[in-house]
């Protein structure tokens, strides 16, 4: 039928099409904070002896001192307390100050 010789070129078409949408649509769009964002995890002491990575344990706590989770708070915490750097000491009485607020200290 004249209907399948067609069915590819419009395939193809409505592709184009869509593409074609979605780059006008998107085009200059700008990331969010949040799909910028390095999430937290669990640190370790091994970790926290780079400068590095106790700069981006210290990104990731919340405005409230925690983490994700209490458990990934009071890791992190143990982990801060282990540091020695001055920034880390004040992450980490921030991170006490939210665990024991919650009841969990």
């Amino acid at each position: 039928t004249a209907f399948a010789a067609l069915r590819r070129p419009l395939a193809a078409a409505a592709f184009a099409a869509a593409a074609g949408f979605g780059a006008v649509f998107f085009a200059g769009r700008s990331p969010r904070p949040s799909e910028t964002r390095v999430f937290p995890r669990e640190y370790t002491l091994a970790d926290t002896r780079s400068a590095a990575a106790v700069r981006e344990l210290i990104a990731t706590q919340r405005p409230d001192g925690g983490w994700r989770s209490d458990f990934l708070t009071r890791r992190n915490a143990a982990a801060l307390k282990s540091c020695g750097d001055p920034a880390a000491v004040i992450a980490y009485k921030k991170a006490i100050r939210n665990l024991r607020s919650k009841g969990v200290l």
